[in-house]
């Protein structure tokens, strides 16, 4: 699709299965399982998205999937059957992964940035070898020096190939890294996760990240994952959200729902939905 003069593409690194109680929190299954239907072992499905960018002179990777360096028994544990897609998905958008000039990590999560390296001869390497690699600073202090609680959501090698190699550019709050394309901090999640605003001839669109990992949790703001690690913040980060993307008609662009890649959200009678929209 177009945002103005900027052109953006959503593509896959496939799909997980995830745990319907932990992407839904407090919520009861008898009202979460109206809108995703769970398996027998209690699983959602779950699309691992990126978002490519192409702004003018500058070719934009928004988060990288699981990567292709997941072992066996992980991919089993999560219901994937393949992953490590992303280089072949830029080729068949005509992008080689050595023109990718910037790579933006909304949080560093291993379902976000495990396709930030690849292997070479055993040995994790930058999967885009020429890009800038941009994240939080303090999200990156929280990846590199984890807790007993997040520990498990970080791996060393998607993070410590990129700083070796002199690639990684770390950012402190709101930042304008192309002329059409920003970071916003939305916070939740975890304290330094961002969101990625792109605009253009008075349109915008936002990549979401895990701020509303399915399209139903910018509909019903309790409905908070057990995995963010404030679910308050989380609630009031999307409560200016929902306003201004109602207010302003911001395209919102979804990194994990299965069945909506991107929607309008709408507000009626005081009840907000999603209006997908279909890609060309």
């Amino acid at each position: 699709m177009r945002i103005g003069q900027v052109e953006i593409a959503l593509l896959t690194d496939g799909t997980a299965l995830v745990d319907g109680g932990g992407m839904f929190g407090v919520v009861p299954k008898m009202m979460w399982e109206r809108v995703l239907p769970a398996d027998d072992l209690n699983r959602i499905p779950m699309r691992i998205n990126s978002l490519l960018i192409r702004d003018g002179e500058h070719t934009i990777v928004v988060d990288t999937g699981f990567g292709g360096k997941m072992q066996q028994r992980s991919m089993k544990v999560m219901g994937i059957t393949e992953t490590g897609l992303l280089p072949d998905r830029l080729r068949e958008q005509g992008i080689d992964p050595g023109k990718v000039t910037l790579v933006v990590n909304s949080h560093l999560h291993f379902d976000h940035n495990g396709g930030n390296t690849r292997l070479e001869e055993s040995r994790p390497v930058p999967t885009f070898p020429n890009a800038t690699y941009i994240a939080q600073r303090g999200e990156w202090e929280a990846a590199t020096h984890p807790n007993e609680r997040t520990k498990v959501s970080y791996r060393p090698d998607n993070l410590l190939p990129i700083q070796e190699s002199a690639r990684l550019e770390l950012i402190e709050g709101n930042s304008q890294i192309t002329p059409h394309v920003r970071t916003l901090l939305t916070p939740g999640h975890t304290p330094h996760h961002q969101s990625i605003l792109i605009e253009s001839e008075g349109k915008r669109a936002l990549y979401v990240g895990d701020l509303a990992c399915y399209a139903v949790h910018l509909e019903r703001l309790p409905w908070v994952p057990a995995y963010d690690l404030d679910p308050v913040q989380t609630i009031e980060t999307r409560q200016w959200v929902q306003r201004w993307a109602v207010e302003e008609g911001i395209l919102l662009v979804f990194a994990h729902d299965p069945e909506i890649n991107m929607g309008y959200l709408r507000s009626e009678s005081g009840r907000y939905r999603i209006d997908p929209v279909e890609s060309r």
